[in-house]
């Protein structure tokens, strides 16, 4: 066993929040790295093992958890927030978002998604039935990868257990992060945000 350290600006529970701060194309597994001006290379995952004696200064500088990183994030987040997403726009993501993890059936058609009932808890947390929708209004690229990190981290899973190794580490890290990408996609065709 080791202590596994991320970056998050709010609760662990909203995973959001360390995929943007530690940036995109980064390998929990210390594949390809961000390249921090300051403070040499960036990962998103950093394992102590048990047996070595846990440094947080190390851990910190690991985790480009620095001004930068977190203005980087401030400014990701509050651009997000100003864009709107109109109900086409949404349920088009939403769609797509859920196709790209359903499996395909054998000699069978695809089932339609919209019916599903993850399409339509997405779309009514959307809608402002999700965690914090008061304080972060409804209707903006915000809101959407909220929708998406609400159903991912507090419904999505059979128990609270699996529920969260799948939002930290498995299938839900992955939709969150298609719906970061997908969010972002939205931003820059609104011209919000510059293409990464």
């Amino acid at each position: 066993m080791a202590t596994t350290a991320k970056f998050t600006a709010i609760r662990v529970v909203c995973h959001n929040t360390l995929t943007m701060a530690a940036g995109t194309g980064v390998n929990v597994t210390g594949g390809q790295t961000e390249q921090d001006t300051i403070e040499g290379p960036v990962v998103q995952c950093v394992r102590v093992p048990h047996m070595k004696k846990f440094d947080a200064g190390a851990v910190r500088q690991q985790l480009g958890i620095v001004l930068t990183a977190w203005d980087r994030w401030l400014v990701q987040a509050r651009l997000l927030a100003q864009v709107d997403v109109t109900q086409t726009q949404a349920d088009k993501c939403v769609a797509d978002l859920l196709l790209s993890v359903q499996a395909t059936p054998k000699d069978k058609p695809q089932p339609d998604v919209r019916a599903s009932r993850s399409y339509k808890r997405l779309m009514d947390l959307f809608g402002g039935a999700q965690i914090g929708a008061d304080l972060c209004g409804t209707k903006s690229a915000w809101a959407l990868l909220n929708a998406v990190t609400d159903y991912v981290d507090h419904e999505r899973g059979r128990s609270d257990d699996t529920r969260m190794t799948s939002a930290w580490f498995g299938a839900g890290e992955g939709l969150k992060l298609k719906a970061w990408d997908a969010v972002r996609e939205i931003a820059v065709q609104a011209g919000a945000i510059q293409p990464a």
